[in-house]
């Protein structure tokens, strides 16, 4: 027991104030890091993927907007199904899927989606056509019985797939769907796709221009951050609890050092009192050989009496009844109360704290705030 091999007061202090300390640090980091979680809240991330999928911050129950899906300065299909290298064109997941999906027939069954019924109609590309056409390609995608939540690695995992099925079919074009031939008109003999102007093969510097990839893109970081947070507050929440079982411990132990060795100082005590009684008498009418640390000499009655050293102890102590706090409450001011002489408790500067309006023990408040610390933690954490 490391408390019962050291001095009481060492485990008291020390040890339980450093837990202390610590318990108040890592509350403090704890403290922070969730604070910081306000910059990747789940409202922002949703609002990202709500931009990237829609072209704007909208419900998914909502029409879609042909002029924020879409964002060409010409309204055909060959302007509306091209990404050009400043990243305007197909520049939502929805127009994206549009321009993959919808052929210039009646039939969808000849374009990359694979419908297995007949679409919305003809589109050519008008953007005010859109809401027509993700109205029924939605239809194939399965009912839903339950969101899935998003996560960084969920939409990295999606984008990878997406872009692994981009094709560099010219030095200055790379294509996504379903490329025949001579561009993404939407005819079977042509292609129904999406394609993205590119310099020297390498589609990086078009795809980094793209709005819907930039904004998955900046959810996901903003899920990882947010992840890794929530990871850092679980591992500080584990050391705190740490912690604050240590100081808990630890006091404990202090408190069973003190039960036991505060019966055998009394003892000791007593058994030196009945030793300077039983020499008293060797100096009766002798001053000169009474020992001035243990006897006073009675001149009238030319006795030696001995004395009492727990009165001694206590008064040096701070105070007859062996405590600072009934000299403490005898202090009326802030000024008197600095001024108090004692035993100033260890990690202290002075002997009494104002506290609350009052003149109390400094080691009271600091067992105070401990248990006040304690139970608060353990409110939180237990």
């Amino acid at each position: 027991n490391r408390c019962l091999k050291s001095r009481s007061s060492s485990c008291d202090t020390s040890e339980v104030n450093n837990n202390c300390k610590q318990s108040m640090g890592l509350e403090g980091r704890i403290k922070a890091t969730e604070g910081s979680e306000s910059a990747a809240s789940k409202a922002n991330v949703d609002q990202l993927i709500q931009q990237a999928v829609f072209g704007k911050e909208q419900q998914p129950t909502a029409n879609l907007d042909g002029s924020a899906a879409f964002t060409a300065t010409s309204d055909t299909r060959e302007n509306n199904c091209k990404v050009g290298t400043d990243g305007k064109g197909a520049t939502s997941v929805a127009a994206t899927i549009i321009c993959l999906c919808a052929t210039t027939t009646t039939h969808l069954t000849a374009s990359s989606c694979s419908y297995i019924n007949a679409g919305a109609g003809d589109w050519n590309g008008q953007k005010g056509g859109a809401q027509a056409q993700w109205s029924a390609i939605k239809k194939f995608c399965g009912l839903q019985t339950d969101r899935q939540e998003p996560t960084a690695e969920l939409i990295e995992t999606l984008l990878d797939e997406t872009l692994s099925n981009l094709q560099v079919t010219e030095a200055s074009k790379a294509h996504l769907g379903a490329y025949l031939a001579t561009g993404c008109s939407g005819t079977s003999s042509a292609g129904v796709c999406v394609e993205y102007t590119i310099t020297a093969s390498d589609p990086k510097p078009t795809l980094d221009k793209t709005p819907w990839l930039t904004k998955l893109r900046a959810a996901s970081r903003q899920l990882k951050q947010a992840e890794q947070r929530a990871e850092a507050t679980a591992r500080l929440t584990t050391a705190l609890k740490s912690e604050i079982i240590a100081a808990m411990n630890a006091a404990a132990e202090a408190a069973a050092y003190t039960a036991q060795v505060q019966p055998l100082k009394q003892s000791k005590s007593q058994d030196s009192q009945k030793e300077v009684e039983v020499d008293c008498h060797k100096h009766h009418g002798n001053n000169t050989t009474c020992p001035k640390d243990k006897y006073t000499y009675d001149e009238k009655e030319k006795k030696s009496n001995p004395i009492k050293q727990a009165e001694e102890t206590t008064e040096k102590a701070g105070g007859k009844d062996g405590k600072n706090e009934s000299k403490c409450s005898e202090a009326k001011t802030e000024d008197e109360c600095k001024k108090v002489e004692g035993k100033i408790p260890e990690g202290k500067k002075a002997v009494c704290g104002w506290i609350e309006g009052k003149c109390q023990d400094s080691s009271f408040l600091l067992n105070r705030k401990f248990a006040l610390m304690v139970s608060t933690f353990s409110a939180l954490l237990f």
